[in-house]
């Protein structure tokens, strides 16, 4: 059977963006509170039974977020994501990366 398409795209932003942050899977689910093998289904676009809670989990810490667009909206819209611009979010969100890292190797 073929996987859903969206689900598949959100497998590969995952995977992407969890890579481009110098993240393992097994450090993205500690971060997200979820399994491992959640992190890997997901990635792999296998992911068909996840709850929105458990992906919006998977998906907070690495900036990324589920959004639906239809012909009500403008790609010009701003919204709550918009608040910061694009590379102070980066600058944040790596410096959030970095201190996690940090504490846990600090960690017994």
């Amino acid at each position: 059977m073929e996987k859903p398409r969206f689900s598949q795209e959100i497998g590969q932003s995952v995977q992407a963006r969890r890579t481009s942050l110098g993240l393992t899977q097994k450090q993205l689910a500690s971060i997200a509170g979820v399994s491992e093998r959640l992190v890997r289904s997901i990635e792999a676009g296998d992911a068909q039974g996840v709850g929105l809670t458990k992906l919006e989990a998977v998906l907070a810490p690495l900036g990324l977020e589920l959004r639906l667009e239809g012909t009500g909206c403008s790609k010009g819209e701003s919204g709550p994501s918009a608040r910061f611009q694009d590379d102070e979010y980066e600058m944040l969100l790596q410096l959030a990366v970095d201190s996690w890292r940090s504490a846990g190797d600090h960690r017994g």
